[in-house]
């Protein structure tokens, strides 16, 4: 498992190197946007969770269809609810993310026409 861990990290480099860097710069950020730093962080390392938590689901469902000798139609079935799951989390973080852009924003008032 470690080895196909290591190999999707490694296939993943540039994404995990940006979200390394967000983290980084939000951290950095925090004392000027201290809102806007902590909702960035927490959807940044959830999305490295979401990526370690699922690619290791899918690695064990790999694993148990030949140690419990399920179906491949079984196996799908998996599949298929880790995808919806992994969406709906993928989706809770781009809320996030996108709640943060917006964070603290001020009005911009508006001009007689």
């Amino acid at each position: 498992m470690i080895q196909y861990l290591l190999a999707m990290i490694l296939q993943r480099a540039p994404l995990l190197l940006v979200l390394l860097g967000g983290i980084l710069f939000s951290i950095v950020r925090w004392k000027r946007h201290p809102k806007v730093s902590l909702i960035t962080l927490i959807g940044l390392v959830l999305y490295i969770v979401h990526f370690l938590v699922f690619t290791s689901l899918t690695y064990s469902v790999l694993t148990f269809r030949e140690t419990m000798h399920w179906s491949y139609a079984a196996a799908n079935n998996i599949f298929e609810v880790l995808n919806v799951l992994s969406d709906i989390s993928f989706a809770i973080i781009i809320v996030l993310l996108v709640t943060a852009a917006f964070v603290g924003r001020r009005p911009v008032p508006a001009t007689g026409s």
